[in-house]
């Protein structure tokens, strides 16, 4: 792979449901694509925090790469638990990802992913499951 040029801006919209809660963020972004695999660069602002994030989506997992006031790498394949490492104002941890489902649907103008995990910390839950919804739409 060499490098990506970007192709166009876009909004990227994360809606994330856990233990009854629902919390929607939205950022600006830039999006690539070599083969099948999409790639969205953004940025997420809350009060003084930023952390710049990166999606690769493919057609069977998802690698999220954030960096800034979140540091985590993320692998989320239903194929297989993944390690992954997390760190948020100093302090670091690590988990077992458990990807119950992953899904990706191209249209045009639109990619929407569905994504159900759940995070163990040896093999306890660390949390309540995760269902996320991640829509990519042009600018």
């Amino acid at each position: 792979m060499g490098i990506l040029k970007k192709e166009k801006d876009v909004i990227v919209r994360i809606t994330t449901r856990t233990d009854g809660e629902q919390f929607v963020t939205e950022a600006r972004g830039e999006y690539a694509r070599d083969g099948e695999i999409h790639y969205v660069a953004f940025t997420e602002y809350g009060g003084n925090a930023i952390t710049r994030s990166g999606l690769h989506a493919a057609k069977d997992k998802l690698f999220l790469h954030r960096t800034g006031a979140v540091n985590s790498d993320m692998l989320f394949d239903p194929e297989a638990d993944t390690r992954a490492e997390y760190e948020n104002g100093g302090m670091k941890t690590a988990f077992v990802v458990h990807t119950r489902r992953y899904s990706i649907d191209v249209q045009p103008g639109k990619i929407s992913i569905a994504l159900e995990y759940s995070l163990y910390e040896g093999t306890d839950l660390f949390a309540a499951p995760f269902s996320l919804d991640i829509e990519i739409i042009d600018a």
